[in-house]
């Protein structure tokens, strides 16, 4: 256990350290053992932990008290893989958990984060506090049974998410993902109002991606969120659907005629560099948007080199892809209406 090899700080701090230590080392091991055969037999992580960081002085307990969390949320029935220092997050983790630990006069602060790595956006941040170091026990529960709500929380919001996306990539939808009204107020379903916006079909071609992770990135559900607001600004619903890489013809004019589609919109993704800066991931993309109408004429063709595109502790690649199909969304939904309307007139 070299991790602890940090100086232990001197008296009056050294009882306490005596008093805690033992005990969350042991929490440690039991856990991290623990993570290991669970890992093995599961194949997969639907949660994943990473050590919480902590300031010189409370360094020791950074890994001890992720450790009593993971145990905490595997009690709950989540199932939580402990992420060692340096390790990648799981492929399949849907949501990762950090955080750090804060001197706040006598006492700490526990504040953990919950992020969803595909979406690159944090879920919630629950926090605890204890008065004092020998309470940090109390502090690590109360942020793990925070964490067991909010986590669930979490899954049941990609849940819904995943399921707009799927039906965002079939075309022959009987209904838009967008058209769902709420029950009414006298808990009568009510039927969903039609949608009567034109339909614009978005074709979304991108290069193999399997060195940048250990499995290929399946983009088109990555992209489906930035093609429904694409869709949405230009006044449109969406289909998705996948087209051959690049540089195989990515978007056929006749697609919209055929399918009684007001456009169809090329979405290629033509490159997609991957890195990390301080452990940060971060990524550039190049990517070619194509629009034709209904006629197969071309309204509007772009390619556009995106930021450098930063993410947080713990992404994964999906989170930069969205990001960067976000970005090319901002860049040109302006411009492609600004095209549309042109060809209307006044």
């Amino acid at each position: 256990m070299s991790v602890y090899h940090a100086g232990v700080p001197r008296l009056p701090r050294a009882l306490a350290l005596a008093l805690v230590a033992p005990v969350v080392l042991a929490v440690l091991l039991v856990a991290a053992g623990a993570g290991a055969a669970h890992a093995q037999a599961e194949g997969r992580a639907a949660i994943a932990l990473i050590p919480f960081t902590a300031e010189k002085r409370l360094q020791l307990y950074g890994k001890p008290v992720a450790a009593e969390v993971t145990r905490a949320l595997r009690e709950a029935g989540l199932d939580v893989t402990l992420v060692n220092d340096g390790d990648p997050v799981p492929a399949r983790a849907r949501l990762v958990v950090d955080g750090r630990l804060v001197r706040r006069g006598a006492g700490v602060v526990i504040e953990s984060r919950i992020r969803d790595p595909e979406r690159g956006v944090d879920v919630a941040r629950p926090s605890g506090a204890a008065a004092s170091i020998e309470n940090i026990d109390h502090a690590a529960a109360t942020v793990a049974a925070e964490l067991v709500v909010a986590i669930r929380a979490g899954l049941a919001a990609q849940d819904a998410q995943a399921a707009r996306a799927a039906a965002a990539l079939t075309r022959t939808s009987p209904r838009p993902v967008d058209a769902v009204r709420p029950p009414s107020p006298g808990g009568d379903v009510v039927s969903p109002r039609p949608d009567t916006r034109p339909l614009a079909i978005v074709v979304v071609s991108a290069p193999a991606l399997a060195g940048v992770e250990a499995a290929p990135v399946d983009i088109p559900p990555l992209f489906a969120p930035a093609a429904l607001e694409l869709a949405r600004r230009l006044g449109h619903r969406a289909a998705v659907e996948s087209a051959p890489a690049p540089p195989a013809v990515a978007v056929d004019p006749e697609l919209a005629a055929s399918h009684g589609a007001a456009l169809v919109v090329g979405f290629e993704l033509l490159a997609f560099v991957a890195g990390t800066q301080r452990d940060i991931p971060v990524a550039r993309a190049r990517a070619r948007v194509t629009v034709f109408d209904a006629t197969g004429t071309l309204v509007y063709r772009r390619v556009v080199r995106t930021d450098t595109l930063v993410g947080s502790r713990g992404d994964r690649v999906d989170t930069l892809i969205r990001f960067a199909a976000a970005q090319v969304t901002d860049v040109v939904a302006p411009r492609i209406r600004e095209r549309l309307e042109a060809r209307r007139g006044p």
